[in-house]
């Protein structure tokens, strides 16, 4: 692949700025990476990037790198163990967790909600349409803002049910008939797993998925314990004002992990192998959406956007959240990762379009 006219723009917008030095790369000596570090190093530099970023090749790590502060207060720098909150970058994690039950007998992903969630008020909204973003259920959202306040109050994914069994605001559309990003449906799961698995959210998280991943530094947190996370990054403004407490932030399923770039290059490995479920249900989770009676499908999956490029099968998505701004893209066809975590209120996906150019240029 040629570089593209944005990767040309870029690198003369930062080599026309004058000499910097590449940060240092341990994981492999080679010209892409050497293009990468230069790239990314001139940005912090120029204030753009705060955060950190892995890049894996062909299931090779070949570049990985922190740059700024985990806390702008304490001037504590960014370290690859640094655990960033990753806002929708857990859908992915939340839809195994029931690919995992389903894997088990233990349900089924075309049941109705109403089986494990009998007072839901809502016929007909299946579990894939949950993760699909197809199930046409109201925004939690909306309803959540009613009690958001400033003190010291969390609000939890049973206070979402609650919430939708006592005012029963109407469904955004039919099920499985519009595809709309709405978070409901990934905060239910969650009181899915607990019902059907008889383990906390967190138990089996860690059970199942963080602890046979080795994803040690990986964590669900329900908000009250965040300050004990060791190495964590705090979410900031671009003018680095802390924006790290939100009465949602006790609600998971659609958010409420914090990793690592170097804890997702394993979830991206095991996506290849049958660690976790076998690959004939792995593969739902890239299989694009289908809406009822025809309507038409689209390019979303299990928690992912699927793009094919020319033959080439990219799965990603965003996660942005007080502050954190997240970015992960794997391509399937060549198996190589771009893992970007921020936490300075930036824009990773245009970094990541720039690393890709780089990744996939013939010439280096």
């Amino acid at each position: 692949m040629r570089l593209s006219v944005l990767l040309i723009f870029i690198s003369t917008l930062i080599w026309g700025c004058g000499e910097s030095e590449a940060p240092i790369v341990e994981k492999k000596s080679s010209k892409k990476a050497e293009m990468i570090g230069s790239m990314l190093n001139l940005l912090h530099q120029q204030n753009k990037l705060n955060g950190c970023v892995l890049v894996s090749e062909g299931n090779e790590v070949i570049y990985e790198e922190c740059f700024g502060y985990a806390n702008f207060e304490t001037k504590d720098t960014l370290t690859p163990d640094a655990r960033f909150r990753l806002s929708n970058l857990s859908f992915q994690m939340t839809a195994m967790s029931v690919m995992i039950l389903e894997e088990k007998g233990k349900l089924d992903l075309d049941d109705d909600l109403q089986m494990y969630l009998p007072e839901l008020p809502y016929k007909g909204v299946t579990i894939r349409q949950c993760l699909q973003l197809t199930s046409g259920l109201p925004d939690y959202n909306w309803l959540m803002a009613e009690l958001e306040n400033s003190d010291s109050t969390l609000f939890y994914n049973i206070d979402v049910l609650n919430m939708l069994v006592e005012k029963a605001p109407p469904m955004v559309s039919e099920p499985g008939k519009k595809w709309e990003f709405n978070e409901t449906g990934y905060v239910l799961i969650p009181i899915i797993v607990e019902r059907v698995s008889g383990k906390s959210y967190g138990e089996f998280m860690e059970d199942e998925i963080f602890g046979p991943l080795e994803m040690n530094n990986t964590v669900l947190t329900t908000g009250n314990n965040d300050a004990n996370i060791l190495n964590r990054a705090h979410g900031y403004s671009e003018k680095e004002v802390p924006m790290d407490f939100h009465s949602s932030n006790g609600i998971v399923g659609d958010g409420g992990i914090y990793s690592t770039v170097a804890d997702l290059f394993k979830w991206d490995q095991a996506l290849y192998t049958e660690k976790l479920v076998k690959k004939d249900l792995l593969a739902e989770a890239s299989r694009p959406y289908r809406l009822k009676n025809d309507m038409g499908k689209g390019n979303y999956g299990f928690g992912v956007n699927i793009y094919n490029d020319e033959g080439v099968v990219y799965l990603e998505h965003d996660g942005e959240w007080l502050g954190f701004s997240n970015y992960i893209v794997r391509d399937l066809t060549r198996k190589n990762l771009i893992a970007i975590l921020t936490n300075k209120n930036q824009n990773p996906e245009i970094l990541s379009v720039v690393i890709n150019d780089i990744l996939t240029n013939d010439e280096y």
